[in-house]
């Protein structure tokens, strides 16, 4: 089955690509504090602190970890190596994977990230079905998701994770309010619903009931009519089956 389509390709690669960045930007992500100055220095090369630097402004701009190479992050490396390594050269190798992770949990620390619990998927879904009760639109239900994450200090799941839970989450509450639905509604509203549905000349009687009338004609005008009347009861029951089912 497709995954559900929520955002657009900028909108994913906003929230999960190493952002592009201009030198305004890179002054302001790329700052260090005191703190920082003195986890650099507990660091034996210039690579792992420029690592460092690195992890630090990708993940203050978006909530998020990367695994790159210094050659494919070059102009942000030469930033770094003009404002706190002058006259450094450019690292030819990268740092060790246990290096980076490092690097990453000193990251974590100073933000104050934490690792996601066990059950924080389960937890989020148990968010999103929530949150579906409340909007339809999938948009929506990601956003607030994607907040909750900010708000709690925890890094976001991957998009596919997300999409996924949305789905479910909107699939649930479909099947929750059809299922109420249908035991709030009696025959009558049950054969009403029925006959919006009915194909009527390649059109269903829904779609006909918003077609403006054919003609002037006395069998039209009683035709249409008589939809609006159909419409009418169904619309009354229909409240009332609501109302009933507590939805």
């Amino acid at each position: 089955m497709a995954r559900l389509a929520i955002l657009t390709k900028d909108e994913i690669e906003s929230l999960y690509t190493i952002p592009t960045l201009d030198d305004e930007e890179r002054s302001f992500l790329f700052h260090l504090d005191s703190d920082d100055k003195t986890y650099l220095e507990s660091l034996g090369s210039t690579p792992r602190k420029i690592n460092y630097i690195l992890q630090l402004g990708y993940c203050r701009a978006v909530n998020y970890f990367f695994k790159f190479s210094f050659q494919q992050q070059k102009q942000d490396v030469d930033f770094i190596l003009r404002h706190y390594f002058p006259g450094e050269p450019f690292p030819k190798k990268q740092i060790s994977k246990n290096y980076h992770y490092d690097n990453r949990a000193q990251v974590m620390n100073k933000l104050e990230l934490v690792v996601p619990p066990p059950d924080f998927e389960v937890s989020l879904l148990r968010e999103a079905k929530s949150l579906a009760k409340r909007h339809a639109l999938p948009k929506f239900v990601l956003q607030e998701l994607l907040d909750s994450c900010l708000h709690n200090k925890v890094i976001k799941p991957a998009y596919s994770t997300l999409q996924n839970m949305v789905s479910e989450a909107l699939g649930y509450e479909q099947q929750r309010l059809a299922n109420k639905l249908y035991t709030a509604a009696d025959k009558p509203l049950r054969a009403g619903l029925d006959t919006l549905l009915d194909n009527e000349d390649l059109f269903y009687n829904l779609t006909l009931l918003k077609r403006d009338q054919k003609s002037f004609s006395t069998t039209e005008i009683k035709r249409c009519v008589a939809r609006q009347q159909m419409l009418k009861e169904v619309y009354v029951d229909s409240l009332r089956a609501i109302v009933v089912s507590g939805v």
